[in-house]
């Protein structure tokens, strides 16, 4: 593939260049200020508009998955795009983010404070749980009975606090 850069472009001149090039068999136009580049499959079609330069091949899938390497955040998890094959460090978890969706990449530092903040409630959550398994035992019970009692109890207070 070939691209040439058409410069000196003025605003009433583009959709005629533009239509010039398709006609020659342009594969894709991008536009810039007072320019344009056009992409060819051969060299002598791109001839007629400039100089062709060959662009380079370039698998940008390949490029973009190795973009992302793993992540360690916080102290448990072990951030990683769906094509990563590294295993999970020893006692962290794998957590799987597809670059672009959902939290972007999880480089971004809100994302990582978020994770390492939902670290931080689970242990204390769990830690709590442990230390008190009654609080457990009266959670499924208020469950079954759609939260009647609890709302009533001195337990109640703790989840009533504004």
């Amino acid at each position: 593939m070939f691209v040439v850069r058409v410069d000196g472009v003025r605003v009433n001149d583009d959709e005629l260049l533009s239509l010039r090039l398709w006609e020659a068999g342009t594969l894709g136009i991008t536009e810039g200020d007072g320019y344009v580049d056009a992409f060819f499959e051969d060299a002598k079609t791109a001839s007629l508009f400039g100089v062709p330069q060959a662009v380079i091949d370039v698998d940008w899938v390949t490029r973009t998955k190795e973009a992302f390497p793993p992540l360690l955040v916080g102290e448990k998890f072990f951030v990683a795009a769906p094509w990563r094959t590294e295993p999970t460090p020893p006692g962290r978890m794998r957590l799987v983010i597809n670059p672009g969706t959902q939290c972007g990449t999880g480089y971004h530092r809100c994302t990582q404070l978020c994770l390492e903040a939902m670290e931080k409630l689970i242990t204390i959550t769990f830690n709590y749980f442990v230390a008190t398994p009654e609080v457990i035992s009266l959670l499924n019970t208020e469950n079954l009975h759609r939260a009647r009692h609890i709302s009533h109890s001195s337990a109640g207070i703790l989840w009533n606090r504004s």
